[in-house]
């Protein structure tokens, strides 16, 4: 794909080590092919790294994945309330 966005990336209640390894992988190869992609996540690069090492990944696995993510990528932060929740739906 020319363009892939990934939505809402982070750690989940139970990130495994397979599905780290896969975004690992997919971001190491999309970087390789010059391709684009759109990361979402309510995390900045440095809380996604210290999410991952504190549900007990390996900082040699989880500092160059995060780095690839964020490396040469235009980070914009959005602030706001949570529009996916009812009682902020209405304001």
């Amino acid at each position: 794909a020319r363009c892939l966005v990934l939505d809402d990336v982070g750690p989940t209640a139970r990130p495994t080590p397979f599905a780290i390894d896969c975004l690992r992988a997919l971001i190491t190869q999309r970087h390789n092919d010059c391709a684009q992609t759109v990361i979402t996540s309510n995390l900045s690069p440095a809380a996604l790294d210290a999410a991952l090492q504190n549900a007990g990944f390996d900082v040699a696995l989880v500092e160059p994945l995060v780095s690839r993510m964020a490396g040469g990528a235009n980070v914009i932060q959005m602030d706001g309330p949570d529009r996916r929740t009812r009682d902020n739906a209405a304001t």
